[in-house]
C-alpha cells in the first residue's frame, strides 16, 4: 500500500478506536451495525480483494475461507474442524516476506490441504478482521492463531490454541501449527469420536425404529387383509345360508303343490277317453284323460309321480336348483319327436289320443 494510503488509514483507525470507547461511556449514541462478515459485499467482491492479494503478493497461497468469522467458528463447534486465523496487514515490513516466502511455499499449503484447516484471511483495514484482531489481542502482525474446540471447566468451546506473531518460516509454521495441532487434537479427536458413535447409535435406532414402523405396518396390513377376509367369508356365509333358505322355501312349496296336485287327482274318465302313455325314468305308467282336457293336465298328473324325486328330500343340498320351467321337466310325444310346449290346448287337438309319451328331464 502507499504511503498516502497509510496516511489515512492511521487516522481512520484512531476514529473508530475513539467512537468504540465514546459508544462504550455513552450508550445514547447511535451504534454502526456490524455485518460480522469478511466479505466486503458479496463474494464477487471477496473474489477481487483475493485477486488483489495475488497481485501485491503471490498467487501461491493456501486456500482463503470464504465466509466470516463466526462460520469459521460455527465450522469448528459444528464440523469439528480446524481454523488457521490470519490477520494481514499491508503495513507491516514482515509482511511481503511472509507471503511471499512463507504462505506461497508449497509444504505451507500442503500441509494446510492434508489436515483440512479452514485458512482464514482479514485484512485489519476490515471491519470484521479489525474487530478479530481486538478479539485475539493481536500485537504484531503477521499474526496467525490456532482455532480449535477445547474443554475449559467442563464447557466445550473453540479456543486459541497457538499464536505466532512476527515472521516465521515455512518450515517453523508447519511445524509448531502441527505440533500444536497434535497436542490439543486428542480432545477434538475424543469429541468427534464421541459424536460420530452418537451418530451412529441416532442412526441404528433410527433403523430399529423404521424396521418396527414397518414390522407394525407389515402387521396391520395382514390384520386389515385378514379382517377383510373374515368380512368376506361372512357376507359369503350369510349369502349362501340366504340362497339355501330361498331354495329351502322354493323346495317345500314345490312339495306342497305336488301333494295338492296328489289328492285332487280325479278318477279316470269311463267316457271321452284320451287313453295316453308315459314313460318314466324310473318305469312306465297308462293313464286316461278326457280328451277335453288340456294338455297341462298331463303335466299335473305326471308331476304327481314325482319325476325328479324331490319328494324324498329332506332339505336341499348343493346340487339342487329349482326348475327354471314350472314343472322341472319336459313331454315329449315320440314317433315323430315333438315337445309339447302349448299347455292350454286338448289332448284330442294335441294328437295324443293313444299316444306314447316320454318324460325328459330339464
Amino acid at each position: 500500500m502507499g504511503v498516502l494510503s497509510k496516511l489515512f488509514d492511521i487516522p481512520l483507525r484512531v476514529a473508530a478506536a475513539l467512537y468504540t470507547m465514546l459508544a462504550t461511556l455513552l450508550p445514547f449514541l447511535p451504534q454502526f451495525r456490524k455485518t460480522h462478515t469478511l466479505l466486503p459485499g458479496s463474494l464477487a467482491d471477496y473474489d477481487r480483494l483475493v485477486a488483489r492479494y495475488e497481485a501485491t503478493y503471490s498467487g501461491d497461497h493456501p486456500d482463503f475461507y470464504r465466509g466470516s468469522y463466526k462460520d469459521l467458528i460455527q465450522d469448528v463447534k459444528q464440523k469439528l474442524q480446524l481454523a488457521v486465523v490470519y490477520l494481514h496487514s499491508d503495513d507491516h515490513d514482515d509482511t511481503v516476506r511472509f507471503c511471499r516466502e512463507t504462505l506461497a511455499n508449497p509444504d505451507v499449503r500442503e500441509f494446510f490441504q492434508q489436515e483440512r484447516i479452514n485458512f482464514y484471511y482479514g485484512p485489519v483495514h476490515l471491519a470484521e478482521p479489525y474487530e478479530v484482531a481486538s478479539l485475539l489481542g493481536a500485537t504484531g502482525y503477521p499474526c496467525l492463531a490456532l482455532i480449535t474446540l477445547t474443554s475449559v471447566s467442563g464447557v466445550t468451546k473453540p479456543a486459541v490454541v497457538h499464536r505466532i506473531e512476527g515472521f516465521v518460516t515455512a518450515d517453523a509454521l508447519v511445524r509448531q501449527l502441527r505440533d500444536a495441532a497434535q497436542t490439543h487434537g486428542l480432545f477434538m479427536a475424543t469429541v468427534r469420536h464421541e459424536r460420530e458413535q452418537r451418530d451412529a447409535e441416532r442412526a441404528m435406532r433410527a433403523m430399529q425404529d423404521q424396521a418396527y414402523e414397518e414390522s407394525m405396518r407389515r402387521d396391520q396390513e395382514r390384520q386389515r387383509e385378514a379382517e377383510r377376509a373374515r368380512e368376506v367369508a361372512h357376507r359369503a356365509a350369510e349369502l349362501a345360508a340366504a340362497q339355501r333358505e330361498t331354495k329351502r322355501t322354493a323346495l317345500r312349496q314345490r312339495q306342497s303343490t305336488r301333494a295338492e296336485r296328489r289328492a285332487s287327482l280325479p278318477a279316470e274318465p269311463a267316457t271321452d277317453r284320451a287313453l295316453v302313455q308315459i314313460q318314466l325314468p324310473d318305469g312306465r305308467v297308462r293313464r286316461a284323460f278326457r280328451a277335453s282336457d288340456p294338455v297341462r293336465a298331463v303335466y299335473e298328473y305326471v308331476d304327481t309321480l314325482d319325476p325328479l324325486g324331490e319328494d324324498e328330500l329332506e332339505d336341499v343340498d348343493d346340487e339342487w336348483e329349482e326348475p327354471e320351467s314350472g314343472f322341472g321337466f319336459m313331454l315329449v310325444a315320440m314317433y315323430p319327436r315333438r315337445e309339447l310346449t302349448e299347455m292350454e290346448t286338448s289332448i284330442e287337438e294335441a294328437g295324443l289320443k293313444g299316444a306314447s309319451l316320454a318324460v325328459e328331464i330339464d
